[in-house]
């Protein structure tokens, strides 16, 4: 299965900026 992390985030003018990060297969994202 691949996970995917969105981040959201919004810049000092408000602009909201998304990056996507994609997980290797030998990667886990685990969100605490």
């Amino acid at each position: 299965m691949t996970q995917y992390l969105v981040t959201t985030f919004k810049d000092s003018t408000g602009r909201k900026h998304t990056h996507i990060t994609k997980a290797k297969s030998n990667q886990r994202f685990t969100v605490v």
